[in-house]
């Protein structure tokens, strides 16, 4: 178990209570996500909880508005029109943003709340590398494959195989995204460590900070 959550045990359920050896309650990785899910639902005022209600949603909102952007590049260079709209929609924007959805509810809210990392700026870090990949690299690649895949199939022009790599490679340069690209990665990193940034700080507020809580339900701490 890491510090961070070692401290948060301490901090919330070291008691003096004769009925609990040692004056210690053990509790699981599972038991403190619970409990502080708890915690921070039941906060009030609740406005300051936003970062878990609406992190999410907001790193899926930024996703999709990149998406769109490289959904609508990748067809203008196939000049695919309203042709095979959904074919490129579906796996260039929806499949990343229910990604996003849940990379960040797994890999980076959970830990959040079950405490279970030592370095913040690691998890921020963390969290903006996971956003600028789902948010960027993920759908440039299925973007660039679904619009071959329509463009072939509607035959529009002759496209290079994947058996003639020079030329594939060379298409592959012509119609890739350059500045939109890694203005959209820059975007998505910092969003991805902004919300993960106030994800902590509400952590810290509610549950470190703030011992009244934990008081109320009968815990003391040493």
């Amino acid at each position: 178990m890491s510090n961070f959550s070692q401290a948060i045990q301490q901090k919330a359920y070291q008691s003096t209570s004769s009925a609990i050896p040692e004056g210690a309650i053990r509790m699981t990785r599972d038991e403190i996500l619970e409990y502080n899910k708890a915690r921070i639902s039941n906060w009030s005022p609740h406005y300051e909880m936003w970062p878990f209600g609406f992190g999410q949603g907001i790193l899926g909102g930024i996703t999709v508005l990149g998406c769109l952007s490289i959904n609508s590049h990748y067809r203008k260079k196939f000049f695919l029109g309203n042709m095979g709209r959904f074919n490129t929609f579906a796996p260039t924007v929806i499949i990343p943003t229910c990604t996003i959805m849940v990379a960040h509810e797994m890999f980076v809210k959970n830990k959040i709340l079950a405490a279970d990392f030592n370095c913040p700026v690691c998890e921020e870090i963390k969290s903006g590398v996971i956003q600028a990949f789902v948010g960027t690299v993920y759908p440039a690649v299925l973007g660039t494959f679904s619009t071959i895949i329509v463009a072939r199939s509607l035959k529009i022009f002759s496209l290079p195989s994947l058996a003639q790599k020079k030329d594939f490679n060379s298409l592959l340069r012509k119609i890739s995204p350059k500045s939109s690209f890694l203005a959209i990665a820059m975007v998505n990193f910092g969003a991805g460590m902004f919300v993960c940034g106030q994800q902590i700080s509400a952590l810290n507020k509610t549950l470190l900070t703030n011992r009244q809580g934990f008081e109320s339900e009968g815990f003391t701490n040493s």
